[in-house]
């Protein structure tokens, strides 16, 4: 008989902020959290367009940034239950538009020209906006002093 240790590993996603975890650690050096990928229109992603349209989303937003690693195609078939086909044309979709970068075994990332913030600054801002959150801080008060100290 299989120990857990032995299962295959499940990939989570957590679509509000970017953050992909692999076995309870980070694979983007985020906190993870045990949620599935889903649409938002709660109906689950089902086609190559649809992992396509989430992953752009998450670049182009700056929830991942340059240098972010994505699941592997792989476990992207195994969590989203999709043909391993379907996953890897979206993988490839994204590739051709220069949003991410596919290095083999090293795998896939977000492209430097794809991302809309640096992968460090990303990290800084959600960092920022989790910290404002648990301390009650309103979202037009963290954008103002992000403003003063933008201006200073």
């Amino acid at each position: 008989m299989a120990s857990v240790a032995d299962r295959p590993s499940r990939v989570v996603y957590r679509p509000w902020c970017g953050s992909v975890s692999h076995r309870g650690r980070s694979v983007t050096g985020r906190t993870a959290a045990n949620d599935s990928l889903t649409s938002p229109s709660g109906g689950g992603i089902r086609s190559a367009e649809q992992i396509y349209d989430y992953f752009k989303g998450l670049i182009v937003s700056g929830r991942l940034g340059a240098g972010d690693k994505l699941p592997t195609v792989r476990q992207s078939t195994i969590d989203l239950e999709v043909a391993l086909g379907t996953a890897a044309k979206a993988y490839k979709m994204l590739e051709q538009e220069g949003l991410v970068v596919s290095r083999g075994r090293a795998g896939t990332r977000v492209a430097e020209s794809g991302a809309l913030l640096p992968g460090d600054v990303a990290a800084q801002v959600r960092a920022t906006v989790a910290s404002a959150k648990r301390h009650g801080v309103a979202r037009d008060d963290v954008a103002s002093a992000l403003r003063a100290y933008w201006d200073a």
